[in-house]
């Protein structure tokens, strides 16, 4: 990429500089180590312009960006004067993986983290009033929408405090994936047809409904159902092709995946676990199964609905959703590489050798359990194969993002919609002590950054979306890598929702009540290790008779 090669050189420029700064009495910014390939440093500061400190989360979204961000704004605000006396600006980027409470060090003015008690910074006073910036509109920039007239909204509802304030905005949306490798699809005619059967490519007429249940859309093909998914992975093994993978070092990724199921089963109902304000209908008093493995079948006793409130959340633990996504993650570990269940394979590990199986392995590996942002931490290993191989780039590979499947077939011809749960709890905000001689600078900044243009560089750039809403134009839309074009659908086709509440039981009992704690059992604290040590159903037994009224108080 232009950009990153950019700033590795200027990084490497301010290696030199830092020996003649001390020589001349210049001064240097505390910046990172320049050395380090994540790392931004531009010129030493000038004090003829304004500096902007902001603080990045580096992890799989990257920084790159930001980067890009900086670029543009430095040139269109080259000439701007946010401070008297002083025209231009300058941006220096910190990026770390930390998600600690402080905010340090306290130079940084601008955040962009993840796993956020939002409400926790919020009671200690931590972040700035944004509520002007947030909430008018972007005219400057040609635009009639704020940047909270373009959350979904979940993402307004948590962010908006009770007296309408905001002190903060949702950052990117990280969920759970499945990734399939479409030219691998199409060479073994693995997308089912009207008829059930596995004879077609992406590129054929005569593809079943897919996952929303409508002909013609870009989930034509592929399972609809847990069923059908399974009898997908049983073909790919009949083509030699091992069906998926994933990282067996960090119980995560699969954990992640299981929250996604559940909450999709559940539709808006999953809500109910963060904000304990509504009606659940989907509880179940009790369920029986018949037959073994992938054949078995469940028979569910539904609860009459409940109205739940923080009195009575233990009800919640009942859901037939969470039986539904453990016994999900049960079978695919029937289907999944030996890899992934032998507790030695990273993130990078599982990725680097689902991308490289056509190549060197027997068996191609057909799919991935991964995040959304998976690609940008393979950026190497597609360099790499593409020097090797060729067409292995992310532009000339075919990977797409899989649209779940559904536990229960479909009733009819009603469009069925998927509930896409963010799980990464990301936040952007400003520090509360930040200088006022800083504000517009901090303030031109923010809003830079939630234009409709920035939205779209960031989805070019991070192959990802941030949590608003904003057109795709056809001509940006027709170039993205096939990838982006796949996981951009999918958010839009999907319900965008987030696990996480404003509702002060839940936030102040943030710890415990995540979705990370809706599969727990007495012995087993992660779905992976849960399904690998007992039965979907014996856990979902044991999950709901833990949470009853006498534990819930």
């Amino acid at each position: 990429m232009i950009v990153k090669r950019l700033f590795k050189f200027v990084g490497v420029w301010m290696c030199a500089a830092a020996l003649f700064g001390a020589l001349l009495g210049c001064e240097i910014p505390d910046v990172p180590d320049p050395t380090n390939p994540g790392g931004y440093v531009p010129e030493p500061i000038d004090h003829t312009k304004s500096q902007l400190y902001i603080s990045n989360f580096n992890g799989g979204f990257m920084t790159d960006w930001l980067y890009a961000a900086i670029l543009r704004f430095v040139e269109d605000y080259k000439d701007y004067s946010f401070e008297p006396d002083k025209k231009g600006a300058q941006v220096y980027v910190e990026t770390h993986k930390s998600t600690v409470s402080d905010l340090t060090p306290e130079r940084n003015e601008i955040f962009f983290l993840e796993s956020q008690n939002y409400y926790d910074r919020l009671s200690t006073g931590q972040v700035y009033d944004i509520t002007e910036w947030v909430t008018t509109p972007l005219e400057e920039y040609g635009e009639d929408e704020s940047i909270a007239g373009k959350m979904h909204d979940d993402y307004r509802a948590y962010f908006e405090t009770a007296n309408g304030k905001y002190y903060g905005v949702p950052h990117y949306q990280r969920y759970a994936t499945i990734t399939y490798d479409a030219d691998l699809f199409d060479s073994k005619k693995l997308f089912m047809d009207t008829d059930g059967k596995f004879t077609k490519k992406s590129t054929e007429t005569g593809r079943s409904k897919g996952p929303d249940n409508v002909f013609g859309t870009f989930d034509d093909g592929l399972p609809a159902t847990y069923a059908e998914f399974y009898a997908l992975c049983n073909e790919m093994k009949n083509r030699n092709v091992d069906p998926i993978n994933w990282s067996s070092m960090y119980a995560m990724y699969t954990g992640w995946l299981t929250a996604q199921m559940k909450a999709d089963f559940e539709g808006a109902e999953t809500g109910l676990f963060y904000h304990f304000n509504g009606t659940a209908t989907k509880l179940a008093e009790s369920i029986s199964e018949s037959g073994t493995g992938i054949e078995k079948v469940a028979t569910v006793a539904y609860k009459p609905s409940t109205p739940i409130t923080t009195q009575n959340g233990y009800e919640l633990y009942s859901s037939a959703g969470i039986y539904y996504a453990l016994d999900f993650l049960k079978n695919l570990c029937g289907y999944a590489t030996p890899s992934s269940l032998s507790g030695s394979v990273s993130h990078v590990g599982a990725q680097f050798n689902f991308l490289t199986s056509r190549e060197t392995a027997e068996r191609p590996t057909g799919m991935l359990v991964e995040g959304n942002y998976w690609v940008n931490e393979s950026a190497d290993t597609f360099a790499q194969m593409e020097h090797r191989y060729g067409n292995s780039s992310l532009q000339k590979r075919r990977l797409a993002v899989m649209p779940l499947p559904k536990a229960t077939p479909a009733v009819g011809d009603a469009k069925r919609d998927t509930y896409i749960l963010d799980h990464a709890n990301s936040a952007a905000f400003v520090n509360s002590k930040i200088d006022a001689s800083k504000l517009t600078l901090a303030r031109t900044f923010f809003r830079y950054v939630h234009t409709d243009k920035s939205l779209l560089e960031y989805l070019t750039v991070s192959h990802t979306t941030k949590a608003f809403r904003f057109d795709v134009p056809a001509d940006v839309r027709d170039g993205l890598d096939y990838y982006t074009k796949s996981a951009l659908q999918y958010m839009e086709s999907g319900i965008n929702t987030i696990a996480n509440s404003s509702n002060a039981f839940f936030y102040a009992r943030f710890n415990d009540l995540g979705y990370g704690n809706q599969f727990k059992t007495n012995n087993y604290q992660t779905p992976i290790s849960v399904v690998s040590n007992m039965t979907a159903l014996q856990a979902f037994n044991e999950i709901k008779a833990n949470h009853n009224s006498s534990t819930w108080k």
